[in-house]
């Protein structure tokens, strides 16, 4: 409802504003308007011969007598009456007027379509989250609304996972306001389709810190560049696969990992291979001839560390350990059955590197042990930041200090000014054979 009455607001304070500009253009318009000049003629005997208003020159007045009359006995203002109004006259106000409304018309239709739409996706995959968790929804509802496009799934009570997130949002095809905007500020394609992202918050006894994610090729450069943990921890590996597991999707997607051997067993599991390539819209063995233009998998990241560069080591050491899928789905208003059973894979493949993570989530430990000299470096690291930034800003309170206490020094008497100018150079004496004291140590 606040999302609604926000929108609302706005719709209004844009039609209040166009009006005000056009009214104040017809007024314009109006008083440049209101007198025609006339032939030359004429004007010569209007300038021999007074109005009826009293006005002598070029101009003849647009009312007709009987308004000129009138608004002489009423102190100059013209007389109107209701049969001058026409309802031609309203045309900008009836146009603005009627796109409010069929704005205002459209919102609803579109937040009930898309309702239908997300009640339909959640029958299509209800067994899936039904049958793995305990409670799913709050206060009695499964799928809960965050805004006109928007909408949440939460889950909990599974072993190896703490909880569960889902927020999908839908692409704004019934929304002709924000097609608009989007297409003339160049992000139409932001939100064209419908996206479902899925984060599981993992329970980090069961499993070794690392990072790692399948990433769409197009997508790499964009995520690396964004992503803290992806662009500085986990490098491009190219998978190995066996006879048996047959090749990886190379050319759709990127590995970055920092145990590739990790990644390399979860190729191994069937069920893994089959989700992933019907998500391609291919068969069990990576065939088939009627792939998908783009693939419903985006983004499969593993992370126990923050997206975000940290700036304190609270930040590093606090991050939970999450498993994050980012799916493009197909136009949920036109799904066939081979869309739904593709988004039926996708959302089991979550369950499925759920459990891999908690049943097969240690490493070799040499492995582990570069794991964790990569996150003592980045530990250092940021203590280095925290103490830099520490030492700027006591560096910039004595820099203030100094300046209060020159000020004040610049008001004392001659003798005074003296002592203090002593005083202060002793004090950076005194700091400087500090500082070449601390030096001589470290080089002993």
């Amino acid at each position: 409802m606040t999302a609604l009455i926000r929108r609302l607001a706005v719709a209004i304070f844009v039609v209040l504003a166009l009006f005000a500009a056009i009214t104040a253009a017809a007024a314009a318009a109006a008083d440049y308007d209101e007198y025609e000049y006339e032939d030359d003629d004429a004007s010569a005997a209007a300038a021999a011969t007074p109005s009826a208003t009293g006005f002598v020159g070029r101009f003849q007045s647009k009312f007709s007598s009987e308004q000129q009359a009138a608004a002489a006995v009423g102190g100059g203002r013209p007389v109107y009456k209701w049969s001058d109004v026409q309802l031609s006259s309203f045309k900008i106000e009836i146009a603005l007027l009627a796109t409010t409304l069929a704005y205002i018309i459209s919102y609803f239709i579109g937040r009930r379509r898309n309702k239908t739409l997300v009640t339909n996706w959640y029958k299509l995959t209800a067994d899936i989250w039904e049958g793995n968790f305990a409670h799913i929804g709050d206060a009695g509802h499964r799928i809960l609304r965050d805004g006109p496009h928007a909408y949440i799934l939460s889950a909990s009570g599974r072993v190896h996972v703490k909880s569960i997130y889902g927020r999908l949002r839908l692409a704004s095809r019934y929304d002709w306001a924000q097609k608009l905007v989007m297409l003339f500020t160049g992000k139409s394609s932001s939100g064209s389709a419908d996206r479902l992202t899925l984060t599981a918050t993992l329970d980090g006894s069961e499993s070794d810190g690392m990072t790692l994610a399948i990433v769409l090729k197009t997508l790499v450069r964009n995520i690396t560049d964004r992503r803290w943990d992806l662009g500085e921890f986990p490098k491009k590996r190219e998978m190995l696969t066996s006879v048996r597991s047959g090749p990886f999707p190379s050319e759709q997607y990127t590995v970055l990992a920092e145990a590739p051997e990790f990644l390399n067993n979860v190729w191994e599991d069937s069920d893994v291979r089959r989700a992933l390539w019907a998500t391609l819209g291919l068969d069990a063995d990576g065939k088939g001839d009627d792939a998908y233009g783009h693939p419903i998998i985006e983004q499969i990241v593993l992370t126990d560390l923050p997206s975000s560069r940290p700036a304190k080591l609270a930040d590093l050491e606090s991050a939970p350990r999450t498993l994050t899928f980012v799916l493009r789905l197909p136009d949920l208003a036109n799904l066939t059955a081979k869309d739904q059973t593709a988004i039926r894979e996708a959302c089991e493949l979550f369950i499925t590197f759920i459990d891999y993570i908690g049943q097969h989530g240690r490493v070799a430990p040499e492995t582990k042990a570069k794991l964790l000299k990569a996150r003592l470096a980045s530990q250092q690291h940021i203590l280095k930041a925290a103490e830099e930034e520490r030492k700027e800003e006591l560096a910039k309170k004595k820099a203030a200090e100094k300046r209060e206490r020159d000020k004040a020094a610049a008001k004392l008497s001659p003798d005074e000014a003296r002592k203090y100018e002593e005083r202060e150079r002793k004090k950076e004496l005194k700091r400087a054979q500090g500082k070449k004291m601390k030096k001589g140590k470290v080089t002993m």
